[in-house]
């Protein structure tokens, strides 16, 4: 994967500003680059022996960088948008950030004040909850204390394997996710709760736009 590519997603919404403006970088770096190195092979007053070897990682970063540049051209002129990229892990994202920032400062709640607070009035039952929560600050690394429902869980590690996920998921609750419910998770906790309570033959149909 080339440092502009962002892992697959499920439906992380996105700025359209940013997207572009992200997309822009390797075309950016291309020319920065060429302009470097015909200055330093016509009009450089380096050594030879410095010139060659800042040539040569001037070249090294264009041989990477180039192909990117196709990439993003052919896709950009095939949809008639940029492709969705991403410089992240190099670079958190501002949603990143944000949910990282959301968990340090939010009150942390406990199994009984997590169900009580969101799902009390839900058919879904406390125990699928407090385990579903328990499994994913494992599987992240993170403490989940303070996360909410609708919290976009693609923000905690983007670099996550979703597929291995849920793997996971059907392992802990000993079910199969439908591949087309898969399909309708929308990346946060309440889809993916109540897609497993679902299947597991409770009546917690999948939200609309997550909500």
């Amino acid at each position: 994967m080339n440092p502009y590519e962002s892992p697959k997603t499920l439906n992380a919404p996105t700025s359209d500003n940013r997207r572009t403006w992200i997309a822009m970088i390797p075309f950016l770096i291309a020319v920065l680059g060429l302009i470097v190195a015909v200055f330093l092979w016509f009009a450089s007053p380096l050594p030879r022996e410095p010139k060659a070897i800042a040539l040569g990682i001037v070249g090294a970063i264009l041989v990477f960088d180039l192909p990117v540049c196709v990439f993003v051209a052919v896709q950009w002129l095939a949809t008639g948008e940029p492709p969705e990229l991403s410089l992240s892990p190099l670079i958190p994202s501002r949603e990143e950030r944000e949910f990282r920032r959301n968990l340090r400062e939010r009150p942390k709640l406990n199994d009984d004040e997590f169900y009580a607070r969101f799902y009390a009035d839900s058919s879904i039952p406390k125990h699928l909850a407090v385990q579903l929560r328990a499994l994913l600050a494992t599987q992240f690394g993170l403490d989940l204390g303070a996360l909410h429902p609708l919290d976009n869980l693609i923000y905690a590690d983007v670099e996550l394997d979703w597929a291995f996920l849920m793997d996971e998921i059907n392992e802990e609750f000993d079910i199969v996710v439908p591949e087309e419910m898969i399909g309708k998770l929308d990346g946060t906790f309440d889809s993916l709760v109540r897609c497993i309570a679902s299947v597991k033959g409770h009546e917690a149909p999948l939200p609309v736009n997550g909500a």
